[in-house]
């Protein structure tokens, strides 16, 4: 990876993605695009493109057209691949308020958001119920239907 970037107030695109201190999954890289899987998905399906120089957004005026062309590109050919294997995606980017970490960034998603919330719930249902287990709280969980009684009953 080619760490082109400028360090811009807490970017954790530029100051963890493309310095390379923290580890993402590549999609697809160019020299001044970078495409990955999200490090907290918020969709079953979610891959992040971005730029590997700072530019804070779309309207930015470093945000030249030659640049765009290649994130467009890159963002098209993941699109691509998303939809060929599950049959649709979406590409969301945001701007001013709306957008949470200031480098600009698509995503490329796929997927019930619900699905990602159920599935960390689950989790950490889970992690209470070996938790209670180990601290002598409740009976033996041997089977799938037990896990599933005793988070029933923690949500009751």
């Amino acid at each position: 990876m080619v760490a082109m970037y400028n360090t811009f107030m807490d970017d954790f695109y530029c100051d963890e993605v493309i310095s390379g201190r923290t580890k993402v999954k590549v999609v697809f890289e160019t020299d001044r695009v970078l495409a990955f899987h999200h490090t907290k998905p918020h969709w079953p399906v979610h891959i992040v493109v971005i730029p590997k120089t700072h530019i804070p957004d779309i309207l930015s005026p470093v945000c030249d057209e030659k640049l765009l062309s290649e994130l467009f590109s890159v963002i098209r050919r993941v699109a691509v691949n998303v939809v060929k294997e599950h049959g649709s995606c979406r590409i969301i980017t945001n701007v001013g308020g709306y957008q949470d970490s200031k480098h600009l960034h698509w995503h490329v998603s796929f997927g019930d958001p619900s699905l990602i919330v159920r599935r960390n719930k689950y989790d950490k249902l889970i992690k209470e119920a070996v938790e209670d287990h180990r601290l002598g709280k409740t009976k033996v969980l041997r089977t799938k239907k037990d896990i599933h009684e005793f988070i029933y009953r923690r949500n009751a």
